[in-house]
Parts: C-alpha cells; structure tokens; sequence
C-alpha cells in the first residue's frame, strides 16, 4: 500500500544537495567514518546521517540503506528519551530527512511501489524488513513525537502485509506494534474492524504454532494492549471488549511454556481487572494454583494480585473450596524476598480477611500474621500502613478465639503504639472499641491512652468512639473525658 509519508522525489533531493556537502556524504571514507562511530546523537552528526541516508534510497543503493538502517537498529543512532527538548529536535531532524517515513516504505511489501532491486533483495531475504522494524522500535522507543506521528501508520501497514512477511519478519513486526501500543493514543486503533481480526487471527496461529519466539511475540504485544487499557482505564470500552476473548485465550494457550510465563500471568491479572468476569470462568482455580510452584519473583507479583482479585470475585462456596487448596506458606515467603511483595501480601491479606472469620482461620493456620508483626519494624511507610489496617480488619472480622490468638503475639499493641501511621483512623478505632469490649483490660495501658488522647476528632462518630474507648481504658465516665 502507498502510506500517507512518501519520500521525496529525485529533482527534489537534487535541489536540496546542489553543494559540496553531496559529494562529502557520497564519500565513502565519510560513510565508515559514521558507520564505526556511536556518537550520531549530536544534531550535526544526525543531518548528516539523514542526508546520506535520504541520499542512498534515492540512489537505490540497497546495500549500504541497509547497513544504515542496521546502524539504527543497533542503537549507534538512538535519541535519548532523559532529555526531552533535544530528543524533540533530534527527532525532527529524522523526520525532516524521512528516516521513518523510508522506513515505513521498506516495511510495505503489498501493492508498493518499492524499486525493482530492493524487490529483489527482498526475494533473497527478508533481513531488511526485520531491521527496518528493528529500527522503527528503537526510534518509536526513545522519541512518542515521531511514534505519535508514525504509529498509526505503522498498525495499518503491518496488518495489510502480514501474510506476507518471513517468519522472522513477522516477529520484528511484532516486536514494534508492542512499542506503538505503549502509546496511549494508538489503543483506539483496535476500534477498527481490520484490526480486531487481526488480533482475532494472532489468536489462532498461536495455537496451531509450535515457533516459541512467535508466540512469545504475540503474548508479549496482548499482554501491552491490556495493561496500557487497564492503565487509561478503558474498562467499559466496546471496542477493546470485542478483542478481549481473544486476548484470554492467548494467554491460556501459552502458559504451558516457561518463557511467556511472566507474560501470561502479568496479562491475565490485567484482563480480570478490566474485566471481572474473566475471574469467573473455569480455568482460574487451574492456573492460579499452577502459578504456586513458580520461584520467579514477577510471578509471586502477579499471583498475589490475581489472588486478590479471585478473594473479592468468588462466590463464597467456590471459594471455599479454593481457599482449601492453597499452601499459605507461599506466602510468608513472598514477605521474606522484597518491599513490593511484602506490600502486595499485606493488601491480599486484607481483601481475605474481608471475606470473614473462616479464611481467616486459613491466616492463623500458617502464621501470616506473626510474620506481618515481625516486619513491621522495618518496613516502609506504605507497608506498616497496610498492616495496621489488616490488624484493625482482623480484630473486627474475627471471632472471641482469635482474637485470643491476637493477643498471644500483642498484635493489637502494635495498633496502640501506631495509631498516628494508619490512613484508616475510623478503621483503627472501631477495632480497639472491639477490644475494650471484649478484653477490657488490654486498654487500660498508657500507650493507648497518650495515642488516643492525641486525636483530634474531626467528626461528632470520631468523637463518640473517642470517648467510649477512654471511658473503657481510664474508668471514667463518657462525661469526663470530654469536659
């Protein structure tokens, strides 16, 4: 097909280089000076890049239009994405000299009007085509101007000419529509009915393909669409819905191979976030529980959060069963490997306390709350916040045996000493109201009293809860400790 980015005509480039500066960039010591050097990043040295560049397409030397195109596929010529301004200008040098635009030419195999040499250096290899994509990544990667002008085009053209790519090929152009879908602008893009078979199709050759680099292509650009639409917040999105099923059934697919799996794991927490009632289908208990024997860290992550959402989904008897299954020693392990895990059991631990006295039951079994009280100490800000809220949720949600069992490690002191931490202060309180009803005697203690006495009640509830744990701790009547 012919995009909407042509290059410009011979007469024009003529006009353009009508000075000494051609003969300098045809000058083939000039060539190998710039191909053995990294430093192109300087806009000197990338108008001169792109004049050699535009100038050998149009001379058709596809020899060496490839070692360029290799040259940015190899990074000797990247823009450098910590410095915005700059990498603005370098971009509109690329684009000025029509290095993407070129690009895209190359990768446009169907109804071209590509040059009979590069047709047939083409018929011998496909190795052009696959750093032409290589190099549209790298570009798309370090610059969203030139992404943003050049993506859309980039979706239309690798969906129209597909078929026709080399198995190599069809990787590499996998590879960059996983870079133009991190933009999210290009997500729209699957609103089109061209586009939704395409995903529909991918679907299909993942499961009759046996080439593991394919369908690690494939996961890896579902698993890009559904976290940018989780993170623009397309939930209810029609158009994104329709291809969805298919998104699912690539994942599933594909989980029976070790390398997707962090993939698979990380699109299917997202797909069921999207969209809860993919929590619900008959494969979730199979995979999750598979997920349990995995000692990668990005797949505790991703389990922890898929366990989550299986805790706020599942219908109570089907978690039952569930709940029976797990080992929960997984998870004491998760706390002992790094802050974001640590982070991520504590906020788990709450949605299943949530769920009520009998899963909690399944936390007491395995010790979990003991080990969140051992690293409470040393943990962030965020994670000791978390964990004071899982403690005032137990203490609420349990029965008078386990708060029994509470109080063997002095789980509800913590919440005393640390009543300033917690964002849930209402939370907090209704837990130690629990507590001075039934154990009156664990509230008389000077670290609650100082804590509570500090507040500043902000409402007529906070001041009425105030006064009754006061009224409890201090002996005193309702009366006295707000006169």
């Amino acid at each position: 097909m012919n995009v909407s980015y042509k290059v410009s005509t011979t007469a024009e480039c003529s006009n353009r280089f009508y000075d000494k500066t051609q003969q300098l960039l045809l000058d083939e010591t000039h060539f190998n000076t710039i191909s053995s050097g990294c430093n192109i990043l300087e806009k000197d040295n990338l108008e001169n890049f792109g004049d050699l560049f535009l100038e050998t397409w149009i001379n058709n030397d596809v020899l060496k239009l490839h070692k360029l195109i290799k040259m940015i596929a190899s990074e000797t010529l990247i823009l450098n994405d910590d410095h915005s301004e700059t990498n603005d200008s370098l971009a509109d040098i690329a684009m000025n000299k029509e290095i993407p635009q070129t690009l895209i030419e190359i990768i446009s195999i169907v109804d071209n009007s590509l040059t009979d040499s590069i047709i047939e250096y083409l018929e011998q290899s496909q190795d052009l085509i696959c750093d032409a994509f290589l190099a549209l990544s790298k570009m798309f990667y370090f610059s969203n101007k030139i992404l943003n002008d050049f993506g859309g085009n980039v979706i239309d053209v690798v969906r129209l000419n597909f078929s026709e790519y080399s198995p190599n090929a069809r990787i590499a152009a996998l590879n960059l529509l996983t870079v133009v879908f991190r933009e999210n602008s290009m997500i729209i893009k699957l609103c089109l009915s061209g586009q939704r078979k395409f995903i529909k199709n991918l679907s299909k050759m993942v499961e009759k393909s046996n080439d593991s680099d394919f369908n690690c292509a494939v996961v890896e650009l579902s698993n890009q669409i559904i976290r940018n639409a989780v993170n623009n917040k397309l939930k209810d999105v029609e158009y994104l819905t329709a291809v969805l099923p298919c998104f699912y059934h690539i994942f599933i697919n594909s989980l029976q191979k070790n390398e997707f799996l962090i993939d698979c794991y990380s699109g299917l927490f997202y797909l069921m976030f999207l969209q809860p009632q993919y929590i619900l289908v008959e494969f979730t208990e199979g995979f999750t529980l598979s997920a349990f024997k995995y000692e990668h860290e990005f797949i505790k992550y991703y389990l922890l959060q898929i366990l989550k959402l299986i805790y706020c989904y599942f219908p109570e008897e089907r978690l039952i069963i569930f709940h029976q299954q797990i080992d929960f020693s997984f998870l004491n392990n998760c706390i002992e490997i790094n802050q974001i895990l640590a982070y991520s059991l504590a906020s788990l631990v709450w949605t299943i306390i949530d769920r009520g006295e009998y899963f909690i039951q399944g936390l007491i079994e395995f010790h979990i709350f003991e080990h969140l009280y051992d690293i409470f100490i040393n943990s962030s800000f965020e994670i000791k916040n978390m964990i004071l809220q899982d403690f005032s949720l137990a203490i609420i949600k349990s029965n008078l045996d386990q708060l029994n069992y509470y109080f063997t490690f002095n789980m509800d002191l913590i919440l005393f000493e640390s009543m300033t931490l917690i964002d849930s202060l209402s939370l907090c309180l209704d837990s130690i109201k629990i507590v001075a009803d039934n154990f009156p005697q664990r509230v008389k203690v000077p670290e609650l009293i100082e804590s509570v006495e500090a507040i500043v009640p902000e409402d007529e509830l906070t001041k009425d809860k105030i006064a009754y744990i006061l009224s409890i701790a201090t002996n005193e009547s309702l009366e006295e400790n707000f006169e």
